[in-house]
């Protein structure tokens, strides 16, 4: 890896997650040069003292931003083929979650993963399914690689979890128009992967490497999981996405 390369990490997050925002983002801030943080459903005088005072901290929000609330695909905007020439990005990404805290060795520890040959074109995550290879109920057909339990070693996927995702920005800057849908980036990523064909790696971890701070509570994953009918649900869109595709193995 080039000396010097600039490591940025980027965030989506909502006003409900303003307490857990700040704990996720002080694990991560010592280890990254930039972040970037997308607030979705805030107006700039919302935006919290501590990021708007920390030099290294970029943010928007949705109400001022031509593009809206976009979801978790925030995570992505900063990073994309739209955008990142206006923040300069460039070097290695890492996509982070608002409610995860992360440990001190994890930037570095993964970076020296994305200098190895073998794993330089992936996308690596600590969290992570394989699909059956027809796959039409997607959380009922899934083998999941969870970031809060224990992955013994490196394992190929389908889909990789964005909340602790990493890439070299000069593999993928994907389009804001890739996402069709908000809150389902982890599957439209899956998707480009599969056509484009990138690897998407989960990379050995311990279980309480990764502190969870919410579990479960107004999360994508819960309304999805759940098919409860709510704007944050998107198992229809999943379905028609994941069956469309062969999952090879």
């Amino acid at each position: 890896m080039p000396h010097g390369e600039e490591v940025v990490a980027c965030v989506a997050t909502m006003p409900c997650r303003a307490a857990q925002l700040e704990v996720a983002c002080a694990s991560l801030l010592p280890q990254v040069d930039r972040m970037f943080i997308y607030f979705n459903d805030y107006t700039e005088e919302q935006v919290p003292e501590w990021a708007v005072c920390e030099p290294s901290i970029t943010w928007v929000t949705s109400n001022e931003c031509p593009y809206g609330d976009l979801g978790d695909v925030g995570k992505f905007f900063f990073c994309s083929q739209e955008m990142k020439g206006v923040f300069g990005i460039s070097g290695d990404v890492f996509t982070f979650d608002d409610d995860i805290v992360y440990p001190e060795w994890y930037v570095e520890q993964t970076r020296q993963k994305l200098s190895e040959d073998s794993l330089s074109s992936s996308i690596l995550s600590y969290h992570g399914a394989i699909l059956q290879k027809r796959c039409t109920e997607y959380h009922l057909q899934k083998k999941l690689f969870e970031v809060k339990g224990d992955v013994s070693s490196l394992t190929k996927v389908h889909v990789g979890g964005t909340g602790c995702m990493s890439f070299r920005s000069s593999l993928f800057s994907p389009s804001l128009k890739m996402f069709k849908h908000t809150n389902m980036a982890d599957i439209f990523i899956a998707k480009w992967a599969k056509e484009n064909g990138v690897e998407i790696n989960v990379l050995p971890h311990r279980k309480g490497d990764f502190r969870i701070l919410l579990e479960a509570q107004n999360t994508i994953y819960e309304a999805t999981h759940h098919k409860d009918g709510s704007e944050r649900d998107r198992s229809a869109e999943i379905k028609a996405i994941v069956s469309s595709i062969i999952w090879d193995h």
